[in-house]
């Protein structure tokens, strides 16, 4: 909603028959850059037209605008941000009036406040048959350009930026504080890992489009290339971390891991000597392939993931869709420059950065649903009695220490039955453990059929088991004892047997028998064996067994 907002209050902005931005330095001529001013503004030094946009270090530029004085108005022209300081020297009476721009002005210096270095340029001088001069100190690590736009639509276009950068900075700030919360309070690692690579995007992006320059440090001029190359630096070393750390690539893929840390020594090697060589364009298209290959190691490693199972790496693939096309247009866009607004294509990076952030978040929140999901079944399993599926001893405890708890503040009584099966040793010795096994299970399924859902019914350990019965009174309690005893009743057939066995039980209950676990237990035990001992004098011992 708030990207579709941005699209139309940009589109509802454009001024009516507005005049399309003119790349005018094809029309330009050049100099040599050591040549003094005194010589270029006085007409006795020789130009040469431009054949190429990877300009030298130092240059002087010639410039006819007196072509656009019948579009009328003002213009303003601009040059790169890799621009580090240029004088613009326009025609101003007999004489010139100089202006220093570029990203070595402090933007308070600067006499425009546009972002990029820019000069204004009225109807005067656009009519004025005399060239403008531009004296350049330009480091080629990105393609230099001359553009001039009609004042309308540099507004605009301001408008738009601002739009933007206020949406991308919202909706990474957004995405930090969510992934910082999940990073605090469930103590993921791959979270905090994933708000530094948002804060770097962030910093990267405060210095690529000047706002640090306007706002953190308007009266100072730092060194602009070595702030772009250091903030590039952070945004690849965070989305390696954070990649390894999210995919597991050094334990899961040890080769695509070492393959991940390789691109990011080169992407980092190329790129410095991208800003440290004085015709660093040359490695432009290097460093672009080199970064795209980045990618596709990284969505490899992805797709690998997915194939072995992780199934949060597919949003964590799908992720890369937005950047890439994002990345792609807003290159496309600075190559060709077309004309027209293209909002889309212009702020691709930023558009494409946000959607990542947002799918990176949606993944890393998949990726901790799933370690929860495998963490129950661990403790599922880990609280569970492999043969019966019912609760082992040490939940059984646990369980019974918080319904003790809960009894006390609500001042309820929690009944407790302890139960041994008679005639069990002689069903196993003469049949067998196997036997001995499915007799246990079928047991355990009738003891759910027993009791209330909402008991908690455990395996202790060979065929003795245990039921704590909460929110009960002593009569509800001996109905429970007494429906559990008579579990043998109606015949048990195991493997086409008729297995006979009987069924002691012993109960106590809170507060009435004890207020501690141990004491309850003992006195349902003690209980217990006193059912198993009357019912042995009675009728003797059980454990026949009969051929169905």
């Amino acid at each position: 909603m708030l990207i579709a907002a941005a699209l139309l209050l940009s589109i509802f902005a454009a001024p009516q028959g507005a005049v399309p931005a003119t790349d005018v330095l094809p029309y330009a001529q050049v100099a040599s850059g050591s040549i003094p001013a005194s010589d270029v503004l006085s007409g006795r030094v020789k130009f040469e037209s431009i054949s190429t946009r990877l300009m030298p270090s130092y240059v002087w530029i010639r410039l006819h605008l007196s072509g656009h004085a019948a579009a009328g108005g003002r213009w303003v022209l601009f040059l790169p941000t890799s621009v580090d300081i240029a004088h613009v020297y326009i025609p101003h009476g007999r004489g010139y009036a100089a202006t220093a721009i570029g990203t070595g002005v402090s933007y308070a210096a600067h006499p425009d406040p546009y972002l990029p270095p820019a000069v204004d340029l009225d109807a005067a001088t656009l009519a004025n048959p005399r060239p403008i001069y531009i004296h350049v100190h330009y480091v080629a690590d990105t393609p230099f350009f001359i553009r001039i736009v009609p004042e309308a639509d540099a507004i605009v276009t301001a408008f738009d930026d601002r739009l933007v950068q206020g949406l991308f900075f919202g909706v990474l700030l957004a995405v930090a504080l969510c992934n910082l919360y999940v990073a605090v309070t469930v103590r993921v690692r791959t979270a905090a890992l994933l708000v530094g690579y948002i804060v770097a995007f962030f910093i990267n992006e405060v210095v690529a489009t000047g706002l640090g320059a306007q706002y953190l440090w308007p009266y100072t001029a730092p060194d602009n290339r070595a702030l772009t190359l250091l903030s590039n630096t952070m945004v690849f070393l965070m989305g390696l971390l954070f990649t390894r750390s999210f995919l597991r690539t050094r334990d899961a893929l040890p080769n695509w891991d070492r393959a991940l840390i390789a691109w990011f020594v080169a992407e980092v090697a190329v790129d410095t000597l991208r800003h440290a060589l004085p015709n660093g364009l040359v490695l432009a298209p290097l460093l672009l392939a080199i970064q795209l290959g980045g990618m596709l190691i990284t969505i490899g490693a992805g797709i690998m993931r997915i194939r072995q199972g992780f199934a949060p790496a597919r949003l964590f693939v799908l992720a890369f869709a937005p950047a890439i096309v994002g990345y792609i247009s807003n290159l496309a866009y600075d190559i060709y420059l077309p004309a027209g607004r293209w909002f889309f294509a212009r702020n691709g990076v930023e558009f494409g950065s946000m959607f990542e952030s947002l799918i990176f978040t949606f993944s890393l929140l998949d990726r901790i649903r799933t370690l929860d999901e495998a963490n129950l079944k661990l403790r599922t399993i880990v609280a569970r009695d492999t043969l019966t599926g019912l609760y082992n001893r040490a939940k059984f405890f646990e369980d019974f220490e918080h319904e003790i708890a809960l009894a006390e503040r609500t001042k309820r009584g929690l009944g407790v039955l302890y139960i041994d099966l008679d005639g069990f040793k002689n069903v196993n010795d003469a049949f067998g453990h196997r036997t001995g096994d499915l007799l246990l299970q079928v047991v355990a399924r009738r003891l759910r059929t027993a009791v209330r859902d909402s008991d908690l019914i455990a395996r202790l350990g060979g065929d003795e088991f245990a039921v704590l019965v909460s929110n009960v009174t002593a009569e509800q309690l001996e109905a429970v004892r007494t429906e559990v005893a008579g579990l043998a009743q109606t015949p048990i057939t195991v493997e086409g047997r008729v297995v006979g066995i009987g069924v002691s039980v012993g109960a106590a209950l809170y507060p009435r028998d004890g207020v501690e676990a141990d004491r309850l237990i003992e006195v349902a035990d003690h209980a217990m064996y006193a059912v198993k001992q009357a019912r042995t004098q009675a009728v003797g011992p059980r454990g026949s067994t009969t051929t169905a």
